[in-house]
């Protein structure tokens, strides 16, 4: 007789609820340019069958080149304190993002970057997502390997979910970058499908 052992990852079906997503390829007035090609729809397709067992889809609303009239630089330095204007260069950095996403009302504003210096200095990172009274942008650099996994990592992280530093086999897991991790627990799942930023 086989006796099957239930884990607690999410894998029950149900009803998918939607994230709707804008995706913004960043240029600058400088000439800096994301080299992520607008035909991701792979990209998509690959963080959507992570999400799916969580009952969650990445709907994209928007595929678009967005302009920043500024010169961000070689990289974007969300970390620098210069100042800009009475405000930090790099929250001035985040407020250009933010701007652009309170413009166009969705959930979940994703910029694909050449190139930037994570808020923590001395950290490197793939990918950061930022809320902010139910408003979430996240920033992906050009050169991430997987970058569908690193995508719904960050849909995790927009959906109220934290690092989990302690397993490297689920999605929120830390230190592994860019990862190999896609299970996401059934709290998790929960946690996330509860999200006001999902219809």
């Amino acid at each position: 007789m086989t006796v099957r052992i239930a884990t607690n990852t999410a894998k029950i079906a149900r009803p998918k609820k939607k994230l709707r997503t804008g995706l913004y390829f960043l240029k600058d007035q400088a000439d800096h340019q994301t080299t992520r090609p607008l035909a991701i729809g792979e990209l998509v397709k690959e963080a959507n069958q992570i999400l799916a067992s969580a009952g969650i889809e990445i709907l994209p609303v928007s595929y678009a080149y967005q302009l920043i009239k500024e010169d961000l630089g070689k990289k974007i330095d969300f970390a620098s304190s210069d100042r800009v204007g009475g405000a930090k260069r790099g929250n001035h950095y985040y407020q250009l993002l933010y701007d652009i996403r309170e413009k166009n009302q969705e959930p979940f504003s994703v910029f694909f970057a050449w190139d930037f210096e994570s808020p923590q200095p001395g950290l490197i990172a793939a990918a950061f997502t930022w809320r902010k009274d139910r408003k979430t942008i996240c920033v992906m650099r050009d050169d991430i390997p997987k970058p569908g996994r690193i995508l719904a990592h960050e849909a995790g992280h927009a959906l109220s979910i934290d690092f989990n530093t302690e397993d490297a086999t689920q999605l929120m897991h830390e230190y592994d970058m860019p990862g190999t991790g896609i299970l996401i627990p059934s709290d998790q799942a929960e946690t996330m499908r509860a999200s006001p930023l999902l219809e």
